[in-house]
């Protein structure tokens, strides 16, 4: 992993070849102490995992894909859960056919590059489990009404 912090609350990452794309993201967050956190990136990634949340059920259905993919599109946030970082992404990916899978990120190794812009927030917000949908959601202290 390379980076470079380019502002006061902003870095880019860049994963190189064989890095796992979840453990080196929360990697560097734990490292520089990261708690909140907007990410996007781009690269090519090798067998991910995607999921698809089924509300009614509370329970994420993976998906493996082999091969490799381009990381068409890739967003999340960073927050506390259980005292840790908490990765939280979703993904676009297209195939050799241009077919294109989407979901929520579960796992990927870095296939040629995988390039990060990170914007942090001065905040420490957690999440919390929401039993009613049954995900860790960010616990936040207004309510509009």
């Amino acid at each position: 992993m390379f980076y470079s912090k380019v502002s006061k609350d902003k870095y880019l990452i860049r994963l190189v070849k064989g890095e796992n794309v979840g453990d080196s993201i929360l990697k560097f967050c734990n490292e520089l102490d990261i708690k909140n956190a907007y990410l996007t990136a781009i690269g090519a990634i090798e067998s991910p995992t995607v999921a698809y949340y089924d509300v009614r059920v509370k329970k994420f259905l993976e998906k493996n894909l082999s091969g490799d993919y381009e990381l068409a599109s890739f967003i999340g946030n960073i927050a506390i859960f259980k005292n840790k970082p908490l990765l939280h992404a979703h993904v676009s990916l297209s195939d050799s056919e241009m077919k294109v899978f989407g979901g929520h990120f579960v796992s990927a190794k870095v296939a040629a590059s995988v390039e990060i812009v990170l914007d942090i927030f001065e905040t420490n917000h957690i999440k919390s489990r929401d039993e009613e949908v049954g995900l860790n959601l960010w616990n936040l202290p207004k309510e509009c009404k």
